[in-house]
């Protein structure tokens, strides 16, 4: 028989901790993941409403403009936490809590700040 020496207490509790490493760190990055997919899906919203409002104070859709924001938001269970139209543009901002968290997306919608000439241009020829 062979005798193991006294201070030969084996890698189990090394194997243990390089374990519980690795879980507390794919769940961290699951996490993170989910956040990042959360906010992704917030500030898609926000555009969409921000192009809705737009849309409704230019005529396009029937209503009022900010209650258009708010069917959009309440699709994923957003609140509007802004809603204004000045002239052509509408600013959007929506805020949505998941768990501990508190996310928030803004968008703005509205003619382009300048408007190119395109016809003054004279193109090259090859």
């Amino acid at each position: 028989m062979s005798r193991r020496p006294a201070n030969d207490r084996g890698s189990a509790p090394l194997l243990f901790i390089a374990l519980c490493s690795v879980l507390s760190l794919s769940f961290g990055l699951l996490g993170v993941s989910t956040i990042a997919v959360r906010q992704a899906d917030l500030q898609q919203r926000a555009d969409r409403a921000a192009l809705e409002v737009a849309d409704t104070r230019n005529g396009r859709l029937p209503g009022d403009a900010c209650s258009r924001a708010e069917s959009v938001a309440s699709a994923v269970g957003a609140e509007v936490v802004e809603c204004t139209v000045t002239g052509l543009e509408s600013r959007v901002r929506l805020r949505s809590h998941w768990g501990p968290f508190s996310l928030e997306a803004r968008a703005h919608a509205g003619p382009p700040k300048t408007s190119l000439n395109l016809t003054s241009r004279r193109s090259a020829v090859w």
